[in-house]
């Protein structure tokens, strides 16, 4: 429960931080929010001020790396991959097709979090990276439909 509850906790600050960057007023709307962000100890990942064209497209840049868990890929070495935050589940299984060579299957993507017992299944192919608490340095397990 108390796993459950750190892990609720972290993707809800990396959420409202996501969304902090386009308009400073919403934090209005959440309270708890600097104080649960002390208490995580999570840092803002990217620079307020100063970054403009290739820097600022690198810097909202997230590493992700890709892990193949489908008996039909076979053993394939994990991939990390440069993603923008902005990218859509349904957008990365479409790169995960292409970068596993999936043919007649549609992956199911998963989200690995350190210390979780149980991945988290990736299904609202709307959402975005940032949306489904997909951070740096994220795990994303890459299965087939069955």
């Amino acid at each position: 429960m108390e796993v459950e509850r750190k892990e609720s906790e972290i993707r809800y600050v990396r959420l409202v931080m996501s969304k902090l960057h386009g308009n400073p007023d919403e934090i209005k709307q959440h309270p708890r929010f600097v104080e649960l962000k002390n208490f995580i100890g999570i840092e803002d990942e990217r620079p307020s001020v100063g970054t403009t064209g290739p820097q600022k497209m690198a810097s909202g840049l997230l590493s992700v790396t890709l892990k193949s868990v489908a008996a039909s890929i076979g053993e394939k070495p994990p991939l990390t991959k440069k993603l923008p935050a902005a990218t859509t589940i349904g957008k990365l299984k479409i790169l995960c097709e292409t970068f596993f060579k999936l043919r007649s299957t549609r992956p199911k993507l998963f989200l690995q979090e350190e210390g979780s017992p149980l991945p988290i299944l990736l299904d609202d192919e709307m959402a975005t990276l940032i949306d489904v608490g997909i951070g740096n340095e994220s795990t994303v397990l890459v299965d087939e439909e069955s």
